[in-house]
Order: C-alpha cells, then sequence, then structure tokens
C-alpha cells in the first residue's frame, strides 16, 4: 500500500522531471508524465485505475519495468556458479553513460584477463543500474574464483564490492535528471541494462 508521504515523494520526483522536459521543449512528453501523475493520485484518492504513460521516466511506470529486468537476470544466474557484484556508475554526463561505460568497462576487463587465462572467457555478467547509480551485476564465473574475480574488478574499480547473491534489487528511485534523460531517450529502462556474453570458441 503506498503511503500519503510515498506519494507526495513520487509527485514531486515527477514533477521535476515533468519541468525539466518542458525546459527543453519536450511538451509532449511532459504532458504524458503530467497526466499519468494526475491519474495516479485520482486512483489513490479512490478514483479508480489510472491510465498510465508507460514511460521509463516516470515515478510510477519505471517500477515494473525495472523488476521484470531484474527477475529475467536473477532467472538467468541461477543453476550457475555465481557472484553479485555492486559497483558504483561514474559519469558527470550522467547515469545512463555512466552504464554505458561500466558495460564496455566489463568487458574489456573480461577480454583482456581471458588472454592471460583461458578460464575467463567464459566469465559473463548481466546487470541493472539503480536510481543510486550503483549497479548490481550478476557474474557467473565457473572455474574461477571469487576471489579472483574481486581483484579484477577493484583493480579497475576499487570500491567495487562481491558477495553471494542475495535478495537485492536495484533502487527505483532515481534523481530527477537521470529520470529526464531516461524518459528521452525512449527505450524502457533498457538503457539500465548491462550484459556482456561469454566469449566464442574460436573452434566452435
Amino acid at each position: 500500500m503506498t503511503t500519503d508521504r510515498q506519494m507526495a515523494r513520487a509527485y514531486a520526483a515527477q514533477e521535476e522531471v515533468i519541468v525539466a522536459r518542458r525546459s527543453i521543449g519536450e511538451l509532449d512528453l511532459a504532458e504524458r508524465l503530467e497526466d499519468c501523475a494526475t491519474a495516479r493520485f485520482a486512483r489513490h484518492s479512490g478514483s479508480g485505475w489510472p491510465r498510465t504513460c508507460r514511460s521509463a521516466g516516470c515515478a510510477w511506470c519505471r517500477l515494473p519495468m525495472m523488476r521484470r529486468w531484474w527477475s529475467g537476470i536473477c532467472n538467468w544466474s541461477a543453476g550457475s556458479a555465481s557472484s553479485l557484484a555492486i559497483i558504483p556508475v561514474q559519469s558527470a554526463a550522467g547515469l545512463c553513460d555512466g552504464v554505458r561505460r561500466l558495460r564496455r568497462g566489463l568487458r574489456d576487463l573480461r577480454d583482456r584477463t581471458a588472454r592471460c587465462r583461458t578460464q575467463w572467457r567464459d566469465v559473463c555478467f548481466a546487470g541493472m543500474a539503480g536510481g543510486d547509480r550503483k549497479a548490481l551485476v550478476l557474474i557467473s564465473h565457473d572455474g574461477v574464483d571469487r576471489q579472483d574475480v574481486l581483484e579484477a574488478l577493484r583493480r579497475r574499480w576499487p570500491d567495487a564490492v562481491v558477495k553471494s547473491v542475495e535478495q537485492e534489487a536495484p533502487m527505483r528511485a532515481m534523481m530527477a535528471e537521470d529520470a529526464a534523460d531516461l524518459a528521452r531517450r525512449r527505450r524502457g529502462v533498457e538503457p539500465l541494462r548491462i550484459v556482456v556474453l561469454p566469449q566464442r570458441d574460436p573452434g566452435g
């Protein structure tokens, strides 16, 4: 059940995104977000099920999107030797740009390590960044010790934490500028996703 305080926080966050979209002339998107917020508020007051905007920039519509993606990522990791890495997402250009850099960095790290240690060729990553600018990344690393994974990650991301997989999820609340950027891309929450598949066997 959403409390009045939670509803007020979500509405305030939505208003910041609406203002940001209007300031750069994206009036259609701003209107959709405002209509969604108004409908949510009306439903909270007992006026029935709302019409939704289905935008990743929306404080409400983003939640089920992220929940579905994260559930799929967790299902992907089941049945293999997996660890959970928590890695800060750092970029002056915003959350989405930081995720893009992290995705590329993880691929580079795996490929570079695999040149010397062939068991790393099968290491792969799947995860998602949250509104706190931290990425939760599930790592499949059959044949590679968790401590080795941690040491490799910390050479590039000193603040990275690697531990056993637990019931955690990316933070869905988001700063207004990150939510506005996500809405502008019109790709749902896909820009927050991190997927690095294992290397292909050249002889396969």
